[in-house]
């Protein structure tokens, strides 16, 4: 097994490794998701540029085997980052740190954070389980402000008490949109779960919203413009909803009195883009925006009473064509009631996209039923056991769901799906999350 790794060492607390293992090949990514994940190492490269300002100093993220991973375990604190396709890898790796001496093993990140208890029930190699955000809670266990093990929950900071991703730490260089790319965050938490999550949503930490000032922005971007970036991906969940037109305003202004240009790409949902707002956004850079459709069947719509009706989408989707922006859409197959003919619905919805040449990415993806999420709830109303279990099998869970609530076939949707992303235009890209069944 590998693991991306960040080595950091202080006068006086010794040595913390922030890993994070590369995923099982129970299923994979393709598209720019690999991009975003791999460019950016996840969230460690955030909790290291804020040991950095506590006098921490780091080495640039390295690609490591188990072997180089040993070698640097002893007297060591080591924090590992576990997503659904990872979690098994991070338990290997804890296992191995601590018989190589680590001082003590701490766990964080999405998967983590929604199945802390299970995970100090289960692994007697796992000290501590970090909830949600991890820069305070990783500074507390390195300098024993946290003796006691178990699960952490603190209240995160706001972003902007943050510093902003010290881009010495990754090397390797990405590009998007023709130009050098990177990942920037400017806000936090999702206004959608202040109210109801998503019912396939497993972020249970993004109630808090807070957004950077804009002149921390602007700071950002000129350091970003020295080093030759010019394509940045906001990969904030649903940015527009966070910040205010006015603050959008005053980042236009700012960007001109800099003379700072990038092209964007940002994730949004539907309505958090409607009037002036969207028109602001152009007026920032931004090129492309990820939106969530999630369906297009008008029944499974009313189910789920947080998503944009059709028509507020068509009208969504001739203001991207009047601004010339491009449109990447996600789209999810396996609500609860779903048939034939309401995939074939979405399918329907794609290709008359497809038409309109407004796309420049496609997301359709299976529903996982993710632990944390309402739907993960609703399998364990027959599957009990599976709420005290620390890990279930990704494809155990999402076979089980379609089987019980839906009345489509997982496979030949797979299949189907390959033939529609296929048949793709070229300079339309794919986000689907693939699974190997």
């Amino acid at each position: 097994m590998k693991t991306w790794l960040l080595e950091g060492k202080h006068e006086r607390f010794g040595r913390v490794i922030l890993a994070a293992p590369f995923p099982e090949d129970t299923f994979f990514h393709i598209g720019i998701r690999t991009e975003r994940t791999m460019r950016e190492s996840l969230g460690l490269i955030h909790i290291a540029s804020y040991l950095i300002s506590f006098g921490w100093n780091f080495s640039p993220v390295v690609s490591a085997d188990e072997k180089e991973f040993i070698f640097l375990c002893q007297n060591s604190y080591i924090g590992l980052s576990a997503q659904l396709d990872s979690y098994r890898a991070c338990v290997h790796f804890a296992r191995i740190a601590k018989e190589s001496g680590a001082n003590s093993v701490f766990l964080g990140g999405p998967y983590a954070s929604v199945r802390s208890e299970q995970i100090i029930l289960h692994q007697k190699h796992i000290d501590y389980v970090v909830v949600g955000q991890g820069e305070v809670a990783t500074l507390d266990i390195i300098t024993g402000k946290i003796l006691k093990k178990g699960a952490i929950k603190n209240t995160p900071l706001p972003i902007d008490k943050l510093p902003a991703r010290a881009r010495s730490l990754w090397t390797t260089e990405t590009s998007f949109m023709g130009n050098k790319a990177t990942l920037v965050n400017w806000s936090d938490g999702c206004i959608q779960a202040l109210h109801q999550p998503c019912f396939f949503c497993s972020i249970c930490h993004s109630v808090k919203i807070s957004r950077r000032k804009v002149s921390q922005v602007i700071e950002e971007l000129k350091e970003l413009s020295k080093m030759g970036y010019r394509s940045i991906e906001i990969g904030s969940d649903d940015f527009p909803g966070i910040v205010s037109e006015k603050w959008l305003e005053e980042l236009y202004e700012a960007l001109q009195i800099n003379k700072l240009s990038f092209d964007i790409y940002l994730h949004s949902r539907a309505r958090s883009i409607k009037g002036k707002k969207l028109a602001l956004l152009k007026k920032i850079g931004v090129k492309i925006i990820q939106v969530g459709f999630e369906t297009a069947s008008v029944s499974l719509k009313k189910d789920y009473a947080d998503k944009a009706t059709l028509i507020e989408e068509d009208e969504l989707i001739d203001r991207f064509l009047q601004l010339d922006l491009k449109l990447s859409p996600s789209f999810i197959i396996g609500f609860i009631g779903e048939t034939q003919k309401t995939v074939q619905e979405t399918y329907t919805r794609i290709q008359s996209l497809k038409k309109k040449n407004v796309l420049a990415g496609v997301l359709l993806d299976p529903l996982i039923a993710l632990p944390g999420s309402s739907a993960f709830a609703k399998l364990c109303e027959n599957h009990p056991r599976w709420k005290d279990a620390d890990f279930i099998e990704p494809e155990k869970i999402m076979r089980v769901w379609f089987k019980e609530n839906t009345k489509i076939s997982l496979d030949i949707f797979l299949q189907e799906r390959e033939q529609i992303l296929s048949d793709m235009p070229k300079n339309v890209f794919i986000q689907s999350l693939l699974m190997k069944l």
